[in-house]
């Protein structure tokens, strides 16, 4: 995805409700002060992929999180109008380069980072 594409995509994913299971209960994102990433390997490239492949390659990303951080949650992003949603993590810990390529490796158009209750998107293109 071209740079250009990416800004025209950025408030449709900026509107993206982030949800994270921390301590026993979901918390929304612009509750969490802690400095985080969120990244998804569901529907690489925007492309709909059937649950058994999106679940089998967040997977993969949760074990390649695992070799980084020793502090991931489980995630959700939603769709405030609708009933889509991905699974994802939320990964302390880490870095910006480190979350950008993760995102780059399971072809995702860009991340989340959460810090003092504030949400950015993140293209994963270099």
């Amino acid at each position: 995805m071209s740079e250009s594409n990416f800004e025209e995509m950025k408030s449709i994913y900026l509107a993206t409700i982030l949800e994270i299971y921390m301590n026993g209960e979901w918390v929304r994102s612009d509750n969490i002060e802690e400095d985080l990433f969120v990244i998804t390997a569901w529907n690489p490239m925007g492309q709909l992929t059937s649950d058994e492949e999106n679940s089998k390659s967040n997977m993969l990303l949760k074990y390649d999180l695992l070799e980084i951080s020793d502090v991931i949650y489980p995630a959700i992003g939603r769709n405030p109008n609708g009933p889509w949603q991905e699974e994802g993590f939320a990964v302390v810990d880490i870095s910006l380069s480190q979350a950008k390529d993760l995102g780059a490796k399971y072809r995702q158009i860009a991340i989340f980072r959460i810090s003092n209750s504030t949400k950015e998107l993140i293209s994963t293109e270099n």
